[in-house]
């Protein structure tokens, strides 16, 4: 039997710790300064849904079951 590469897995596995470190701490930014503008948190989100989402495609394309 062939042995499997677990690195997807594992950058997925970090990718996830990483995007909800920083969903917390934009929680937190959120909440100690509600003036910070839209601008700013549409950018912010949308970087996080795109690091996400990477981190999404390389979990389902890693040969884990």
């Amino acid at each position: 039997m062939k042995m499997r590469s677990v690195a997807p897995m594992k950058i997925a596995k970090i990718g996830y710790i990483v995007v909800s470190v920083l969903f917390c701490i934009a929680g937190i930014l959120f909440i100690a300064l509600p003036e910070i503008s839209t601008k700013i948190v549409g950018i912010e989100i949308g970087i996080a849904a795109i690091v996400f989402g990477i981190v999404k495609l390389i979990g389902y394309f890693s040969k884990d079951l």
